[in-house]
């Protein structure tokens, strides 16, 4: 798979400053660039690797606001680098990047079923699907237009997937499940398991049915090894809204509600019937206690404890028993003072 700079230019509506024949056959990052590949630059921090003259790829993306910051102009970097042939200027270069990248996305999948996959009788199956061996579907499912569902999938009674949604291998969705268009499942994903709900009692733990489901909106992406558990009653459900998007390895407890185009790094566990706002950022294993309300736009940073709620859109928190993320710094220079006495 290759693509001339001129293709490549025209899919992302930048600049040309060199050749516009030359041929990109791969990607590279820039501090590890390879021959005939295309590289970008977001940050005067690499600027030293371009000026190097070491450079290996044949096209650089670069940030129009750059430019003026470099010491050589961006035809003496292309006469400093020999195996450098074009420039590409755009406004946004990691943006840009990333629909070059999507130039590079395969897409081979034969759009078939299986014969070696199961389908009940009563399971609706749309137009253009493609089910991999060794899939299960069962009764009154429905499987939308243009849907993928990789080798080894389970799906339960009554489970919804909307059109253009992938579903990759071995992912377990449960009953009652509703997943909606254009979302990414990942392998290992579990939608719709029991929520963690126990009466402790003087011979044993006694567990709570969990008779609910999972709900989870458009454009929806979940990464591999996370576990979404379904609601508790009749009445409720665990819900990803549109737009979010999860990690590997989180876990979202029974009844929990995630909010819109909210991002949540990997190994990040929220506990049962927490509403996350919309636009939230939650840094990487960060742990959210149960029935906590998080507000719009707030951010979570890693290895933080969240144990009450915040109200007030778009603060930043941190820390073991987070709070404001300045009040937090100022009273780690304390702990470390403390800690030397």
């Amino acid at each position: 798979m290759s693509f001339s700079v001129k293709e490549i230019c025209k899919k992302i509506n930048g600049v040309i400053l060199g050749s516009s024949h030359t041929i990109v056959k791969s990607s590279s990052g820039i501090e590890k660039t390879t021959r005939e590949s295309i590289c970008y630059i977001d940050d005067v921090k690499f600027m030293k690797i371009i000026l190097s003259g070491n450079i290996k790829a044949s096209v650089i993306i670069i940030e129009s606001h750059l430019i003026g910051k470099l010491d050589l102009s961006l035809e003496k970097i292309i006469t400093k680098n020999k195996n450098l042939k074009s420039i590409i200027k755009v406004e946004n270069a990691k943006e840009s990047f990333a629909n070059v990248l999507c130039l590079f996305t395969p897409n081979n999948t034969i759009n078939e079923i299986d014969q070696k996959s199961h389908i009940a009788h009563t399971a609706k199956i749309g137009e253009t699907v493609h089910i991999g061996a060794f899939c299960y579907i069962d009764e009154e499912s429905e499987i939308n237009d243009l849907v993928k569902i990789y080798p080894s999938c389970f799906i339960g009674k009554n489970v919804s997937i909307g059109t253009n949604t992938i579903i990759h291998a071995g992912v377990k969705i449960y009953d009652n499940t509703k997943i909606g268009s254009n979302c990414i499942i990942h392998s290992g994903v579990v939608l719709g398991s029991d929520g963690f709900g126990f009466i402790p009692q003087k011979a044993e733990n006694k567990k709570i049915p969990h008779l609910g489901n999972v709900i989870i909106e458009n454009n929806v992406e979940i990464g591999a090894n996370s576990c979404v558990d379904r609601g508790t009653t009749h009445s409720d459900s665990t819900m990803i809204k549109q737009g979010a998007k999860l990690d590997n390895l989180v876990q979202i407890g029974h009844n929990v509600s995630i909010g819109r185009n909210t991002i949540i790094a990997g190994c990040t566990g929220i506990a049962g019937s927490t509403t996350i706002g919309n636009n939230c950022l939650i840094g990487g294993k960060v742990a959210i206690a149960d029935h906590l309300e998080i507000a719009d736009n707030i951010k979570i940073a890693g290895n933080s404890g969240v144990t009450k709620s915040f109200l007030k859109k778009g603060i930043i928190i941190q820390g073991p028993i987070a709070f404001n993320q300045k009040d937090f710094q100022k009273s780690y220079i304390h702990f470390r003072k403390k800690g030397k006495d």
